[in-house]
């Protein structure tokens, strides 16, 4: 192991740590108070939501609709995502210019699902309210139009994604997303997991190179 692998090890551990001790003290603090698991739970979120997230930005709307949407889907522009978050974007236009010049016959389709799937990874977003708030992501797309040199994709993108917590998953964040999970499941309050939906847009990719379609 080297030791900027080491030392990233130890940094892990020191803050998966200091998480977890404050899911404890929160579960101890409402078991005090003669409060359930879940407003405890509820409580952890909102604690959460103070500290790492935008006041009224997109992942605290979102973690919000969690807590008491009580389930329905919530919508967003996919051209929002795509024009302020550049991170995102570029992982969009690599993909589909990728994809094209793998297997031109792509763009004749028009079809959705396998090749037409494009995952937004975490580390792809560069805007921390956004990846707060969608987490891992699926776009899918379909060619709209080439320009005449055939320098320029037209795409077609939308995107959905379910809202929910991971619990199994070794992660720092562990004790919050079992938190979410066994709100998600509480008939106590009206926390629940939705959908996210982005509303398709079309994106101009300039692949400097003719695509071969």
């Amino acid at each position: 192991m080297s030791e900027g692998s080491e030392i990233g090890g130890i940094y892990r551990g020191a803050y998966k740590a200091a998480i977890e001790l404050v899911c404890t003290s929160v579960d101890a603090y409402a078991k005090v108070a003669g409060q359930s698991q879940a407003i405890a739970d509820v409580m952890l979120f909102e604690i959460a939501k103070h500290i790492e997230m935008m006041p009224e930005g997109r992942a605290a709307k979102f973690l919000d609709h969690f807590l008491f949407g009580g389930g329905e889907d919530m919508t967003f522009h996919s051209a929002t995502l795509l024009n302020e978050d550049i991170g995102v974007r570029r992982r969009v236009s690599d993909v589909i210019g990728e994809k094209l010049r793998a297997n031109p016959s792509l763009a004749k389709k028009n079809m959705s699902g396998g090749e037409y799937v494009i995952s937004i990874r975490q580390r792809d977003y560069l805007i921390p309210d956004w990846k707060n708030a969608l987490g891992s992501f699926a776009f899918e797309w379909e060619l709209a139009n080439l320009s005449s040199d055939r320098k320029r994709i037209f795409a077609n993108v939308w995107g959905a994604n379910e809202y929910k917590w991971h619990p199994a998953a070794d992660r720092v964040t562990q004790c919050i997303h079992k938190a979410g999970d066994r709100l998600a499941k509480s008939k106590e309050v009206r926390a629940r997991n939705f959908w996210m939906i982005g509303k398709p847009t079309i994106i101009v990719i300039s692949t400097g190179k003719p695509i071969d379609v």
